[in-house]
């Protein structure tokens, strides 16, 4: 089978999970025999580039990028004309379309379109549940409208639907307002694992005098509640706790104000942009994963401590309740409050012993359910799904040519560019 996988986020340098799951979906599906073609914006992986070129190294798949000073600056618009030409470029004898997020529809759509493919879409993300993290200017919330139209319009066009969650099917089924046919879940998943299984026990065990670590993965932005993270740490002067963050995002200079402000400035550590082969080492050196979001539909941060078996303490939110089963696999705290935070944080550090029980039980969790091979399996399944049911309804789609031009605007024109929302 070939796959044409078009995602706007792909390493070397993924600004979300997004890109890490097209780009280990995609060699996990090579490993089964799949031709897997990616488009994406950005660049090529360069040799040499701190592990990243290995990690895009082990994929398998051609990878055809936008160059990386263009992607900077183009609109989601101009991206995605970008990879329909890109995909363009390339020869037929394609059997599907794979669109990973909204912000790719455009061109998977119109690809998929011109060539007569069947199209499956991953929902990633809703971003009207985590509009918190938008700016409030009104340019944002016309993209915002922008990005539900468009998704919807994909949505409805799409052969199978994938959602990464439980709660994303349920938004899945509200956009669309009707019954989705073939719509399934699949989760995100993790390649990491515990390398310190067999290893003395975790430092948790150890004297109280020696320094514990939290740590905190992913973009700096409002809705991972980094700042709940600082606030916690800000409530636990008598411990030697400290925070480490890996990760960067527009938020970095007001959080690192902020542990000023609260005097713990000394005892959090920004490391910026973390490669993925050094991700892992920072979780294993971790005793307790922060995932304190005020929206996320199944943050891969949560997969992968869980695999390194960390305790993770994550918002009860979004699709962190599927990931986390509280007291058995992780702790789920309420969302915005630093103080039931640092509280629960307190209780997994007063009990070694019940820390290293949930660690391994999350590790066992992890496992099971979130191997990229099986996650692989089930997808080459809903490919197979996708292509008999496009082949069973017999009519081919019309081409990108032949396409109502104004209707296909006004599918996806925001219908106020003002006023509150």
């Amino acid at each position: 089978m070939r796959v044409l996988m078009i995602s706007s986020d792909y390493p070397p340098r993924p600004r979300s999970g997004i890109g890490v799951h097209a780009a280990a979906l995609a060699g996990a599906l090579r490993r089964l025999g799949v031709s897997v073609t990616v488009i994406t914006t950005g660049s090529k992986p360069e040799s040499g580039r701190d592990g990243d070129d290995h990690y895009c190294g082990t994929l398998g798949a051609e990878i055809l990028s936008l160059p990386g000073e263009a992607s900077a600056t183009l609109s989601m618009l101009h991206r995605n004309v970008g990879m329909a030409a890109a995909a363009g470029k390339l020869p037929a004898g394609f059997d599907l379309v794979h669109c990973h997020d909204s912000r790719a529809v455009l061109a998977a759509r119109a690809v998929a379109d011109l060539w007569d493919l069947p199209l499956v879409m991953t929902k990633h993300y809703d971003r009207s549940a985590g509009g918190t993290h938008l700016d409030e200017d009104t340019s944002d919330r016309v993209m915002l409208d922008y990005e539900q139209r468009l998704e919807r319009w994909g949505l409805e066009r799409s052969t199978v639907v994938i959602a990464v969650s439980q709660s994303l099917a349920r938004g899945v089924r509200t956009s669309v307002g009707r019954a989705v046919e073939n719509l399934v879940v699949i989760p995100n998943g993790t390649e990491f694992h515990d390398t310190a299984r067999d290893a003395p026990a975790s430092s948790l065990g150890g004297p109280r005098t020696r320094q514990v670590e939290l740590l905190q993965v992913g973009r700096l932005v409002h809705q991972k509640g980094c700042d709940l993270s600082i606030a916690a740490l800000s409530l636990l002067r008598d411990l030697p706790v400290r925070l480490v963050v890996a990760g960067d995002g527009p938020a970095r200079p007001q959080l690192e104000g902020l542990a000023r402000s609260l005097g713990v400035r000394d005892r959090v550590t920004f490391l910026g942009y973390v490669a993925r082969s050094r991700l892992e080492t920072l979780y294993a050196d971790a005793q307790i994963a922060l995932v304190p979001s005020r929206f996320d539909p199944f943050p891969i941060a949560v997969c992968e401590a869980q695999a390194v078996g960390k305790v993770v303490i994550g918002a009860r939110i979004g699709g962190i309740p599927e990931q986390i089963d509280h007291l058995e696999t992780g702790i789920l705290t309420p969302p915005e409050d630093h103080i039931a935070l640092a509280g629960w944080i307190r209780w997994v550090l007063a009990d070694p012993d019940r820390a290293r029980t949930l660690g391994e039980r999350a590790g066992s969790h992890a496992r099971a359910a979130y191997s990229w091979d099986r996650i692989a399996e089930a997808t080459l399944r809903q490919y197979q799904v996708a292509r008999e049911t496009f082949a069973a309804a017999g009519q081919p789609r019309r081409p990108v040519a032949d396409l109502d031009a104004v209707a296909a605007v006004d599918a996806v024109r925001p219908t106020d560019t003002g006023g509150d929302r």
